[in-house]
């Protein structure tokens, strides 16, 4: 990113690892509720030490006359005439603190949750809490999840049933060191990103997901997992690892038998240590291009990774990757992301958006936070709707993971829309 021309979020913060020399502290809260701040506002100031080499166009834009005013937006027609159609900011900061405020009504004082017992249900909450400025509900997550679920050295400890029965470990880890690097809770942040790299094919860069699978060296390597893995792993200065694992989304790009019609999201490792593209046309592993509601939210840590990748290292690879796997999705069939499991693809497009403007790119996002704010329950929780999905029996782990997508995607919205 470059930090000449750009203000800096909380969310930014943690893309540059490399790039900058980053001293930062999150505000402890002082009160119960924190609130909910615009992202757009959280600037690195006294508490971030950036390291600069200003480039002789960022010495031009300073220097040049008027340089810091800031010319009129010219509205287009399309603007005017959908504009009822988006959410305003009184509508997005309603939604962002009623679900701050659904998930802070299930904890305790302790931060524990009705099932204490079930790590998948504390994983995505400190992280989709913090980018929404509830800081001190997320501490005391942390708090609870490292005594009850974390040994003496930071490592991992849950019940062996709770590990085999998910498929997406190493993508929960990548949830929780992003959301503790965030909180600046690195003693938890660090010793499971060491976790993570362990659960890394060094051949491939994408991940497995359960410990059976890396006790066997084979099984599925997801990108959904690659990309928050990747995330994670960038978060906490793991730059070459994070790179692997955006050199496997590319290369699993390079194996779609036919992109007209979708994208196959993961590839099965073998035993002999051979790989192929798992072609398999589920609901978890296949985009259907020609489908309705396809759940694109699962290609959102993939476009964030991508984009973070291509800011860090200025390889088009990354930018030129990650402009596929959005096209993919905005040119297949007209309803393909009208689902609330667009929580994360949303988040991607506004990353995106920032390297690479385009007008569709801007629009989609739109749509996609009008949806999920029309999607909202009345108590602030969110219900995924997608094909696969909507079982009107959603259990808490499923709703209150959708909710803390949906609270990421929109917190990252709500940043952009405010630069």
């Amino acid at each position: 990113m470059g930090v000449t021309d750009k203000k800096a979020t909380i969310i930014d913060l943690l893309a540059m690892p490399e790039a900058a020399e980053i001293d930062f502290e999150p505000p402890r809260p002082e009160g119960k509720l924190y609130g909910t701040v615009d992202l757009s506002d959280v600037r690195p100031q006294s508490h971030c030490r950036y390291r600069i080499e200003k480039t002789e166009v960022a010495q031009h834009r300073q220097e040049r006359p008027g340089a810091g005013k800031q010319r009129p937006r010219i509205e287009s027609p399309l603007d005017a005439r959908e504009r009822s159609r988006f959410p305003d900011d009184h509508q997005l900061s309603d939604s962002l603190k009623s679900g701050c405020r659904w998930i802070r009504s299930l904890m305790d004082k302790r931060g524990s949750i009705r099932n204490p017992d079930h790590a998948s249900l504390y994983y995505k909450i400190p992280g989709s809490l913090a980018v929404n400025g509830a800081f001190d509900a997320a501490f005391s997550c942390l708090d609870w999840f490292a005594s009850r679920f974390l040994g003496d050295h930071g490592q991992l400890e849950i019940p062996l049933e709770q590990e085999a029965s998910r498929f997406t470990n190493t993508y929960d880890r990548g949830w929780l060191v992003w959301g503790a690097g965030i909180c600046g809770r690195y003693d938890i942040a660090f010793p499971l990103a060491q976790d993570i790299l362990s659960y890394q094919d060094r051949e491939s860069g994408g991940f497995l997901d359960r410990a059976a699978d890396l006790k066997e060296g084979a099984g599925v390597q997801h990108a959904m997992t690659a990309g928050f893995a990747g995330l994670a792993l960038l978060s906490s200065r793991h730059v070459a690892a994070a790179r692997r694992a955006g050199d496997f989304l590319i290369d699993l790009l390079k194996l779609q038998p036919h992109p007209d019609e979708g994208i196959y999201l993961a590839a099965n490792r073998r035993a002999d240590c051979t790989q192929a593209l798992l072609l398999e046309r589920t609901s978890r592993d296949f985009v259907d291009r020609k489908g309705l509601k396809q759940r694109p939210a699962r290609l959102g840590p993939v476009q964030v990774l991508l984009v973070r990748l291509f800011r860090l290292t200025r390889k088009q690879r990354y930018l030129e990757a990650a402009r596929k796997y959005t096209e993919a999705v905005l040119t297949g069939r007209d309803g393909i992301y009208d689902c609330v499991e667009s929580h994360k693809f949303l988040w991607g497009l506004t990353e995106l958006h920032q390297v690479s403007p385009q007008e569709r790119y801007r629009l989609a996002a739109r749509r996609i936070a009008a949806y999920l704010i029309r999607s909202q329950r009345p108590d602030g929780q969110w219900w995924g709707d997608a094909v696969g999905g909507g079982d009107p029996g959603q259990s808490l782990d499923l709703r209150l993971n959708t909710t803390c997508n949906a609270l990421v995607g929109l917190a990252a919205y709500r940043s952009w829309t405010g630069r």
